[in-house]
């Protein structure tokens, strides 16, 4: 279908658009003034949602697997009882381009790749039957997103932010508070609120902001006096990274000693059991060569020594007194 206008559909309580492709959604293309109670869109491509190209009041609208080209301002005017996008892409989301308010708004696997400013800030939750109300993102995900095009108009008390991923700008804005600022449309003197702070910590990374120059927008437009663009230090980035990379050098250090110690204490148990088995087997060895002498009867090498010593002496004395008898017969007395 090229494109969809007001009337297309007729009068439907449920509409299911499932594997097709409209160019473009033209202002009442789904209009939910009438008798429409249900609007699912799933594996379908949607060009360009002009203004208004789905409004009305609508009590459930799902959207899954489904593609969107461009969704304009106020291309989604909703009032609805649930809202849910679900693995879905956007390529881009204009200013006001989801205009709902909405008793649950769920968001899981959406991708964005230009999110403009304030592109969800219209997307609010009833503040009748606060019991059941809730807005849940999941995950989601934005390539490119302007200044303010991630500030929300939600009670944080609501909000169950879960994953958040967006694409660092070249050059990124640090400390990342100062990105957050940005994002949301909260003034540098204003304190973070609670969904400011939930996103910081979910767009925090270790490799972001380590730099201890500034690479601020602010900063890298500014010129010298030659015409160039001049990078400044920042004051406030600097100590941030210059305490981050002391950690890290020290968490480093406390590494290599521990891992050191541990390979000396190991060496070190390994001499000794090697020196306790090479007396346990010098032991063995004396009790079993004992073991086999006493069974043979062979004499100690010390009883060996004593016997040879006194067989010796008992033959040279019998040899002397033969002598002494031989001499004293072969005198002759006058």
């Amino acid at each position: 279908m090229q494109r969809c206008q007001q009337g297309t559909f007729g009068e439907l309580s449920n509409i299911d658009m499932n594997r097709v492709n409209i160019t473009e959604l033209g202002e009442g293309c789904v209009n939910g003034s009438g008798s429409l109670h249900r609007l699912s869109v799933s594996n379908s491509h949607l060009g360009v949602i002009g203004q208004r190209g789905i409004c009305g009041n609508i009590d459930t609208v799902a959207i899954s697997n489904t593609s969107v080209s461009v969704l304009e301002s106020n291309g989604l005017q909703l009032r609805t009882t649930k809202l849910g996008i679900q693995s879905s892409h956007f390529n881009s989301v204009m200013t006001r381009g989801l205009n709902v308010l909405a008793d649950e708004v769920f968001l899981r696997e959406m991708a964005v790749n230009t999110l403009h400013w304030r592109g969800l800030k219209s997307l609010k939750v009833s503040e009748e039957g606060k019991g059941r109300t809730s807005f849940r993102i999941m995950n989601l995900t934005v390539e490119h997103a302007a200044n303010g095009s991630l500030a929300l108009d939600v009670d944080p008390g609501v909000l169950q932010l879960v994953r958040l991923s967006v694409g660092v700008p070249e050059p990124p804005v640090c400390p990342v508070d100062r990105w957050v600022r940005q994002l949301t449309d909260t003034r540098e003197t204003a304190p973070l609120g609670l969904t400011e702070q939930r996103m910081q910590a979910l767009l925090q990374r270790d490799w972001l902001c380590r730099e201890s120059r500034s690479t601020t927008p602010a900063a890298t437009g500014a010129e010298d006096g030659g015409g160039g663009s001049v990078e400044r230090e920042d004051p406030i980035a600097s100590p941030v990274t210059e305490r981050t990379d002391d950690f890290s050098m020290d968490y480093r250090l406390t590494i290599v000693v521990i891992v050191a110690l541990v390979f000396v204490f190991i060496i070190v148990a390994l001499i000794a059991i090697l020196i306790a088995r090479s007396k346990q087997s010098s032991d063995e060895a004396k009790s079993s060569r004992r073991a086999i002498e006493s069974r043979d009867g062979t004499p100690e090498p010390f009883m060996d020594q004593s016997l040879s010593s006194v067989v010796t002496d008992s033959v040279v004395r019998r040899k002397r007194g033969r002598r002494g008898v031989a001499g004293r017969r072969g005198v002759r007395v006058n």
